[in-house]
């Protein structure tokens, strides 16, 4: 029982050393990750410092509000240490929900509450800040794309109003898309949205290089804004054609990748989405004209997700595998989402076959990588098992009360024996001795 109770008091652990702008010396994604434990220290218990990934996902990765947290995020730190954000009853992406900064250090997550758009939490000391994003009231919002310094977030903001059904049965909530500049607090409105729920965050936008400049894919057109807010030029790309991800923008800033879409986009089956096939073009970043740019290769999957572009050579991105969920009705909003995804690979993107850059479970279905380590191309690090310690006490004292409704009664039954056989040496040689 003293072991037991050491366990629970086994907590939290030391700071590491914090991120900086580019990637620290021996820093790198490790080649392989795990799936953590349940009982894992957040990231408020114990800060890990700098972090290269984010993983989300199924089975230990989503955990149950019965006896953990639903709706969990894993946070890898650069030493290859595994800790744990918390989203209660909600089932969360990495990558678009929850986002890694730059330079490893801080995390974007949804925010909640008066007028709340994101809030932002710091990896090397587990405190929290919240950033408004123009609406009044009791408001949702989420990140969408770190600006490469760092310096600013965009960001999809909502209120916490009914949600309206409209005569042809489908759900609408208004929202806006902001730009936040984490410095001062000011919120600047980028785009209105009429409805949040069609909204394809994993295309919704991407900064240029230099942070100056912002392309925008809604409703059907590719924008390109300056940090004010002020439109450069409009272009339209149609239902198929898509902002690559966050990673959009070429390492010279001249071009922006898009991908176009070739299957199926309404009611689809498994083998229907997962035999979509995505090509890659370019816009040019001046003009939103289309132009030419490296090749790369088409890919099939469901989704595609571009993170960045890795020593200006190729892509780095996210492949998704749709879930076994035949005859479903998917919006193409929809095909990064947690119940729609079965698996997901990180893959580097060039003119011939998909490179796996990492390997990841099975219960992976959304993974996040730290830009910095993208760009260097920092890849096939060390791959540590996750530490059993520190732990999170509320899970270890839950965890601890079978054991002790086991041990307890047979550390009793076995001190019984101990005492019974005890006596029984006792009255045998008190017996001989009287003999003698």
């Amino acid at each position: 029982m003293t072991a037991v109770f050491a366990l629970v008091a086994l907590l939290p652990g030391s700071l590491l050393t914090p991120g900086q702008a580019r990637a620290e010396s021996g820093a790198a994604v490790p080649s392989r990750l795990y799936v953590p434990w349940t009982w894992q220290a957040t990231v408020a218990q114990s800060p890990p410092g700098a972090a290269s990934v984010l993983i989300s996902g199924a089975g230990g990765l989503r955990g149950n509000d019965l006896i953990d947290h639903e709706g969990k995020v894993a946070v890898v730190g650069r030493d290859g240490s595994y800790r744990m954000l918390l989203y209660g009853g909600a089932e969360t992406v990495a990558g678009e929900q929850v986002q890694l900064s730059p330079d490893g250090r801080y995390v974007a997550q949804p925010g909640w509450g008066d007028g709340a758009a994101v809030e932002v939490v710091d990896l090397e000391t587990g405190k929290v800040r919240t950033y408004r994003g123009g609406l009044s009231g009791e408001t949702w919002g989420e990140p969408v794309a770190w600006s490469p310094d760092g310096r600013r977030l965009v960001a999809l903001h909502t209120t916490s109003d009914p949600v309206h059904v409209g005569d042809d049965g489908e759900e609408r909530k208004p929202g806006v898309v902001v730009l936040i500049d984490l410095r001062s607090g000011k919120a600047t409105t980028l785009a209105e949205v009429s409805n949040v729920f069609q909204v394809r965050t994993a295309s919704l936008a991407a900064f240029s290089p230099d942070s100056r400049r912002v392309a925008l894919n809604l409703d059907g057109q590719l924008r390109l804004l300056d940090t004010e807010g002020d439109a450069i030029w409009s272009v339209e790309v149609g239902p198929r054609q898509h902002l690559a991800g966050i990673g959009a923008f070429t390492p010279d800033g001249g071009r922006i990748t898009v991908v176009t879409l070739d299957g199926c986009v309404a009611r689809c089956d498994s083998t229907q989405l997962a035999t979509r096939r995505w090509s890659f073009g370019y816009r040019d970043a001046a003009t939103g004209e289309e132009t030419d740019g490296p090749r790369l290769a088409p890919v099939r999957a469901m989704a595609v997700r571009a993170l960045g572009w890795r020593e200006g050579r190729d892509v780095v991105a996210v492949t998704y595998r749709p879930a076994d969920r035949p005859d479903k009705t998917l919006g193409t909003w929809m095909d990064t989402d947690y119940w729609q995804t079965d698996g997901v690979s990180l893959v580097a993107l060039g003119s011939g076959e998909p490179k796996v850059l990492v390997e990841l479970p099975d219960e992976v279905l959304a993974v996040d990588v730290a830009r910095d380590l993208v760009e260097e191309g920092k890849f096939g690090g060390p791959s540590p098992r996750p530490a059993a310690w520190p732990a999170r006490p509320d899970i270890v004292a839950i965890l601890a009360v079978p054991v002790l409704l086991v041990v307890v009664p047979l550390g009793l039954v076995a001190f019984w024996l101990v005492r019974r056989w005890r006596r029984r040496v006792h009255a045998a040689n008190s017996a001989a001795n009287s003999q003698v």
